[in-house]
């Protein structure tokens, strides 16, 4: 089962802006380390969509980000 963070689009944008900055990779890249496709990762950092936890929790821990507390 995959669950959905439900977070504000002001602090879902910020976070997956300091994952890519952090990261210093391409979307592409970025996204096979999440292990989806490009597309969903930019749709996330638009907050087009809800995010799963387990990407969210994943750049968390890997670029030393604090989650969303929304």
């Amino acid at each position: 089962m995959v669950y959905r963070v439900l977070i504000s689009p002001d602090e879902q944008r910020s976070f997956f802006r300091k994952a890519k900055e952090g990261s210093n990779l391409k979307w592409e890249d970025l996204s096979k380390i999440c292990g989806v496709g490009d597309r969903t990762l930019r749709d996330w950092a638009r907050a087009k969509f809800t995010p799963s936890y387990k990407v969210l929790k994943l750049l968390a821990r890997k670029y030393s980000l604090d989650l969303p507390r929304d």
